[in-house]
């Protein structure tokens, strides 16, 4: 994956999509000038600074102790094409941990459901875009272009990475926000009868 060059790469957790990637124009001149550089480049609106935030978040989350789900992040990004070979019978779902006829094969021991199919390719394309580029500029003799429909597909497959990054995140904290509000609630039964905690 792709490093950012020049500054070190900030948790986006709480800020939503980067801008950049809000915006068709604005992600076609970031990955138009990551494509002329031999795909490097940097600065916070940079293609390299992207990817390294969201690895720097998959991290963050294997720290939080979501190595399942990260496991299948790791197992998608080093799967050597984008052709998932299409799973019929029973498989449980390493994403969800519920059963499914129908699963994408990702390795031996990862077998992901058809309704995460988007996600699947573009945690794929994410992980391999500077790989794709560096290929298609050999490919095409060294021309130093992207077209602006394959800076789409970056621009989309990226902001959904981010989408589901953010919304695993959000989903972690409202389930902490909740364990908290219970442990309060359950502590405040404890006092007396007008449910003032108890003096010791």
């Amino acid at each position: 994956m792709a490093e950012a060059r020049g500054s070190a790469p900030a948790l986006i957790m709480g800020d939503g999509v980067p801008a950049v990637l809000r915006s068709r124009e604005a992600f076609f001149r970031v990955v138009s000038k990551f494509v002329e550089n031999e795909c490097q480049d940097e600065g916070v609106d940079s293609v390299s600074f992207l990817l390294a935030q969201i690895k720097q978040v998959v991290n963050l989350f294997r720290d939080m102790g979501l190595q399942s789900l990260m496991g299948v992040y790791a197992a998608v990004a080093q799967h050597t094409n984008t052709v998932f070979e299409l799973h019929s019978g029973w498989k449980m779902c390493s994403i969800s941990g519920i059963p499914s006829r129908k699963t994408l094969y990702i390795n031996d021991n990862t077998f992901v459901s058809t309704r995460y199919e988007k996600w699947v390719k573009c945690v794929w394309l994410a992980a391999h875009m500077p790989m794709l580029e560096r290929s298609r500029r050999h490919e095409r003799y060294a021309v130093k272009r992207i077209d602006p429909a394959d800076a789409e597909v970056y621009r989309l497959a990226l902001k959904h990475v981010f989408e589901s990054l953010l919304c695993v995140y959000e989903t972690i904290r409202s389930d902490r926000y909740s364990r908290v509000f219970r442990e309060r609630k359950k502590n405040i039964g404890v006092g007396n009868a007008q449910g003032a905690p108890a003096r010791t």
